[in-house]
């Protein structure tokens, strides 16, 4: 079968031993499914077992087998530079202590049989049997391999030990997660001509969502994309997020146990499924939960725990522009807060883009240094190995302020979140009530934001 490319692809390039990709906010992560797996046996040297959904590596007297696993990488782009491998695999039962892995040739298919298998390498990576998922860092190899790799787990030197794993015709197929810095071009790049993509929130009270989007691009043009919130489940395609019809950041709203006990997965599974191919898709579950947290209204292991599932979802979908995005509180961040963002991070595995929600402190006197909030972002960011943005930022319109000092407020905020390399930053165009209204309505800070928007700001 056909593997899938579940979240993105990647260029496999040939590293030096010891390198170490330096920090950066354009990191991205692929799983691959194999093309091929199979187990082949010299007791029945005709059997194909390419259908099987277990393949098995055993030694006893009337079994001897081999497990077999092929990644197809020829449809990877070019200039990214690798920075792991990890080959994962479901255990399906096991009385062995460790397993070996050797590479082996990619010449094959799933159809091979004893008889017509190929050859296998050296040993490349070792790990305990005894887990539930199997993980081998293969990261040397992978490097080093061209438009396909292929693994073997040749019989154990033990007798009567073995170990069967869950093929790819089942629910729980091998995974080879790569993950890798692309240098120049990335998908946010190659979409808008520019490396961060520039908007605001279409919220507008006593609009539909057509004519806030219609009033937003009146104000700054054309934006390079748009904020959209779902209440409850997102809506089918194309819904206000697919209206858009550009990048949009969308999140959307489930209660954590319904989630959990698998009430939406259908809903959920089609909507990723239907999701626009041409464009990036930052999705969200559940932004800014840490007061709901703090209300008790889900716990925060219910949070990462559906997260999990939801994610894993999205990247049955094969569509590369599906990126998963956590967004927190900037104030999370914060020591001050109390809070720690590792306790709604769901893992690595499972966030492509991590985004946060800063605004300019109302109890500030003036406009803060824009460093000040997007440093610790960034860092954060570069810590994670992934990239960040920003889904509402904004700033009221301080007492004395006519709108120039907003204006120029916006301007640094926006070079320095680009210089940071910011996947996107979108304005926070609406009100939260008295004392908390962030529309642009004066003449000088439209004017900045549109500037910015356009690519003419400076």
């Amino acid at each position: 079968m056909r593997g899938r490319l579940l979240v993105a692809a990647v260029a496999v390039l040939m590293l030096p031993l010891g390198f170490v990709p330096p920090a950066a906010a354009n990191n991205h992560t692929v799983a691959l499914t194999p093309t091929d797996d199979t187990y082949t046996f010299p007791e029945a040297p005709d059997w194909d077992r390419g259908d099987h959904p277990r393949a098995e590596s055993s030694a006893y007297p009337r079994i001897n087998s081999t497990a077999w696993l092929r990644f197809d990488l020829s449809d990877v782009p070019e200039g990214a530079a690798l920075q792991s491998a990890t080959l994962e695999m479901a255990t399906a039962w096991s009385n062995r202590e460790s397993i070996d892995l050797h590479i082996a040739a990619t010449d094959w298919t799933e159809a091979m049989t004893h008889r017509t298998a190929i050859d296998y390498g050296e040993r490349v990576a070792s790990a305990s049997a005894s887990r539930s998922i199997v993980a081998l860092d293969v990261t040397s190899v992978t490097a080093a391999a061209g438009q396909a790799i292929a693994f073997a787990i040749p019989p154990p030197n033990s007798e009567r030990v073995g170990y069967h794993f869950h093929t790819s015709e089942s629910a729980q197929p091998p995974l080879l997660r790569l993950s890798w810095n692309a240098d120049s071009k990335d998908t946010v790049e190659q979409s808008s001509g520019r490396g961060t993509l520039f908007g605001a929130t279409i919220y507008h009270v006593g609009q539909n969502f057509r004519e806030g989007l219609a009033a937003s691009d009146a104000n700054f043009g054309r934006m390079g994309a748009v904020r959209v919130f779902y209440p409850g489940a997102p809506s089918a395609w194309p819904g206000n997020a697919g209206y858009a019809d550009r990048p949009v950041v969308v999140s959307f709203k489930l209660p954590m146990q319904e989630v959990l006990t698998g009430r939406h997965d259908s809903r959920l599974r089609q909507w990723f499924a239907d999701a626009p191919t041409d464009r990036p898709i930052w999705w969200s579950l559940h932004h800014e939960p840490e007061d709901d947290i703090e209300r008790s209204s889900f716990t925060a292991s219910q949070y990462r725990s559906a997260w999990q599932r939801i994610s894993g979802f999205a990247d049955e979908a094969n569509n590369s522009q599906l990126k998963a995005t956590l967004i927190l509180m900037d104030w999370t961040l914060d020591p001050r807060s109390g809070r720690d963002w590792r306790d709604y991070y769901p893992g690595n595995q499972w966030i492509d883009t991590i985004a946060f929600d800063a605004y300019n402190p109302p109890f500030w006197d003036g406009y803060i240094d824009p460093e000040r909030i997007l440093d610790r972002i960034a860092k954060l960011s570069n810590e994670l190995g992934k990239p960040f943005g920003l889904g509402e930022f904004g700033s009221k319109l301080m007492n004395g302020d006519k709108g120039n000092g907003r204006a120029a407020w916006l301007k640094d905020f926006a070079e320095t979140a680009e210089e940071l390399g910011a996947e996107f930053v979108l304005y926070w165009d609406a009100s939260d009530g008295p004392g908390s209204d962030y529309r642009l309505l004066d003449e000088p800070s439209i004017k900045a934001w549109r500037e910015v928007v356009s690519g003419l700001a400076g």
